[in-house]
């Protein structure tokens, strides 16, 4: 199951697990006993009305006024050791750089806990977005490194000729425009999001077309003046936590 963090900072925390913890809830919905579900996770179960009852929904709704964060943590902790107990769960999370610091502290419990069970969290950062905003994962990474809980794999910009590879993957021609991989590189530098950002502003702009299955350069690649496209400007513009 996977999760893309598109909102920086949720006001109260603990909101990207929801949609996976659903999932996991209703993974086993129809195996695990409405009790047995409520003692296992009350606070999440009252988020998902398909699940429960109106009177058994209201019941949880009155017992846990006041609810915190922590308690929320630990329930979802000790849920996802019970459906992981013999069925193996890979939660997939895009752009963690996003994440509320809730959310970093619910994946540091995770990964701290002793407890067996068949679950995989896969995760993926910008680190410059995490150092540019003195994000916890900056802290939380290096521990969980030093103590074995975890495993970092640092992905290397694209080269130029893995730029005019993916390009060539979308063409029919066997040559791609003279200049083309050449001035993707140099205004991407290498970076997958930007290269795909850099495509589509010059096909917005009229430069570059792709018909009948080949690119094709409108303008010599060296009157091209490139500017930021305005989606990377929105994505660069740095972020700090309320």
């Amino acid at each position: 199951m996977t999760g893309n963090l598109v909102r920086p900072y949720c006001a109260w925390g603990l909101v990207p697990w929801l949609v996976p913890g659903s999932a996991c809830l209703l993974s086993s919905a129809w195996s695990t006993p409405p009790l047995a579900r409520a003692w296992h996770a009350p606070t999440w179960l009252v988020q998902l009305p398909a699940l429960v009852t109106r009177d058994h929904r209201a019941l949880l709704q009155r017992e846990l006024l006041g609810v915190t964060r922590e308690r929320m943590m630990r329930e979802l902790c000790a849920a996802l050791e019970l459906l992981t107990a013999t069925s193996p769960l890979l939660l997939v999370f895009e752009d963690l750089q996003w994440v509320d610091p809730a959310t970093v502290d619910l994946l540091a419990a995770l990964a701290r806990r002793r407890a067996p069970a068949k679950l995989m969290l896969l995760a993926t950062y910008r680190r410059a977005d995490v150092v540019l905003m003195n994000h916890p994962l900056q802290t939380l990474t290096p521990e969980l490194l030093v103590h074995h809980l975890c495993y970092e794999i640092t992905l290397e910009a694209l080269s130029e000729a893995d730029v005019a590879a993916y390009l060539a993957g979308a063409s029919s021609a066997a040559r791609l425009p003279e200049g083309l991989a050449k001035l993707i590189y140099r205004h991407s530098e290498g970076n997958p999001l930007f290269m795909a950002a850099t495509l589509d502003h010059l096909t917005q702009r009229g430069l570059l077309v792709r018909e009948y299955g080949r690119w094709d350069l409108r303008v010599p690649p060296e009157e091209i003046a490139l500017g930021m496209p305005e989606s990377l400007r929105q994505i660069s513009k740095p972020r700090s936590r309320a």
